[in-house]
């Protein structure tokens, strides 16, 4: 929760784009450098998109972050699982 106080606290958060927030929200989260078309974004975006994120606290929005990051690292082992076996079941 530190992180995404230190990267949304000091600004306007709720006037960013719902794009900018999420971009924030994964770098302070997971601890990376982002690309621009990261899925991990996409997935944050999505999220705070279906819900009324500008009236949700800073922690309910890094709930919410948080939720959409562990739903897209599972659905990234999964693939990655999925790839292996269909990889190795060449052979």
């Amino acid at each position: 929760m530190a992180r995404v106080e230190a990267a949304l606290a000091p600004c306007a958060w709720r006037r960013m784009t719902v794009r900018a927030i999420a971009f924030r929200l994964v770098a302070a989260l997971d601890g990376e450098v982002l690309a621009t078309d990261d899925g991990r974004v996409w997935m944050v975006q999505r999220t705070l998109s279906a819900c009324r994120w500008r009236g949700l606290t800073l922690a309910g929005v890094a709930r919410q972050a948080a939720a959409a990051l562990e739903t897209w690292h599972g659905s990234h082992r999964q693939l990655e699982l999925e790839l292996a076996w269909l990889l190795d079941s060449g052979d």
